[in-house]
C-alpha cells in the first residue's frame, strides 16, 4: 500500500540515534522490526521538505494498528517546526535539514537495554551489538531476523554471555539491571505512569546501574515518548557552547524539546561529516 506523509524520511530516522532495528535498504527496500512484526518498506519519493511517499508491504489493518503509531504518523510535526524562534537561525536550519525526522514509539524494554548498551559507541556499533543480542537471545521470526529479547529471555544470562554480544563493560550493567528486575527491586512499569514528572522518571532511572543523565533522558524520549526530554551528549554539548552560550533554551519548547534535540543532533553530525569528507 502506497502512502505519503509530510515530515517522514526513513533514511533520516534510521541514522538519528533513536533506534537500531531499521535495517538499511536492499534494492530500495528497508526492513523495520518492532516486536514480532517485520515491515518491508520501499522508498518511492522524498522531497526537500521531508515529504515521503513509501510502499508499505502490509495490509491496511496492520498498517493502522502497528505502523501508524510506531512511526508517530498521526502527529503533525509542522506544528513543532512552526514554534521555532525565527531568530534562532541555527535551529531553523537544523529543522529544515532534518524535516523528515519523527520520534518513534518504541518498546520501552528494548530502549532501556539498547541505551545501556549504547554508551561510548557509534551508531553502527550499537546496531551491530543489538543484532548480536537478538540473534543470541531473541526468537527467529523470519530467516535471519530475530525479535528483540524479552526480559525473561535475558534473565538467566551471565555477564560473559553479554560479552559475546560485544557489550564490553556494559555487560555488567545489563546483567545487574536484569537481576534487579528478577529480584523485584525494580520494574520498567514503575516509570510508565503519566502522573510521574520527567524529573521523577529521571531520578528513578539514574538509580539503575549504567544509567546516567543522558541515558535516562534517551529512555524518556525514545522509550516513553516524553517529547519534553532533552538528552545531552557530546554533540549537543558542542552545539550549546558554539551557538547558545552554553545552554539551549529548553524552557521555550516545554512540549517538544526532544524533537528540537533530534533536529540539532542529526544536522550537526551530517554537517561535520560532510565537512570532513
Amino acid at each position: 500500500m502506497i502512502q505519503t506523509f509530510d515530515h517522514f524520511d526513513l533514511s533520516e530516522i534510521a541514522v538519528s540515534g533513536q533506534c537500531f532495528r531499521i535495517h538499511p535498504p536492499k534494492d530500495n527496500n528497508w526492513t523495520v522490526i518492532s516486536g514480532n512484526h517485520i515491515l518491508k518498506i520501499k522508498s518511492l519519493t522524498i522531497d526537500e521538505n521531508g515529504t515521503g511517499t513509501y510502499d508499505f508491504d502490509c495490509d491496511p489493518t496492520e498498517f493502522d494498528r502497528i505502523w501508524v503509531p510506531y512511526f508517530d504518523l498521526e502527529t503533525d510535526y509542522s506544528d513543532f517546526i512552526s514554534i521555532i524562534d525565527p531568530e534562532d537561525t541555527y535551529l531553523c536550519e537544523a529543522a529544515r535539514y532534518g524535516s523528515g525526522l519523527r520520534i518513534l514509539h518504541q518498546d520501552l524494554w528494548e530502549v532501556i537495554v539498547s541505551f545501556i548498551m549504547s554508551q561510548r559507541k557509534s551508531i553502527p556499533a550499537i546496531r551491530s551489538n543489538v543484532e548480536k543480542l537478538c540473534r543470541n537471545f531473541g526468537t527467529e521470526i523470519e530467516e535471519g531476523i530475530c525479535t528483540f529479547p524479552s526480559y525473561e529471555a535475558l534473565a538467566d544470562a551471565s555477564p560473559e554471555d553479554f560479552l559475546l554480544c560485544g557489550l564490553g563493560y556494559r555487560a555488567t550493567y545489563l546483567h545487574m539491571v536484569c537481576r534487579l528486575i528478577g529480584e523485584g527491586v525494580w520494574s520498567p512499569e514503575e516509570i510508565t505512569s503519566p502522573d510521574l514528572t520527567d524529573k521523577q522518571i529521571e531520578d528513578q532511572l539514574k538509580q539503575l546501574p549504567g544509567i546516567g543523565l543522558k541515558v535516562a533522558n534517551c529512555i524518556s524520549l525514545f522509550g516513553l515518548h516524553r517529547l519534553s526530554a532533552f538528552p545531552r551528549d557530546t554533540w549537543i554539548d558542542k552545539i550549546e557552547k558554539e551557538y547558545y552560550n552554553g545552554r539551549f533554551p529548553v524552557e521555550r519548547y516545554p512540549e517538544c524539546a526532544g524533537v528540537m534535540q533530534q533536529y540539532m543532533f542529526f544536522y550537526e553530525r551530517r554537517r561535520k561529516k560532510s565537512a570532513a569528507s
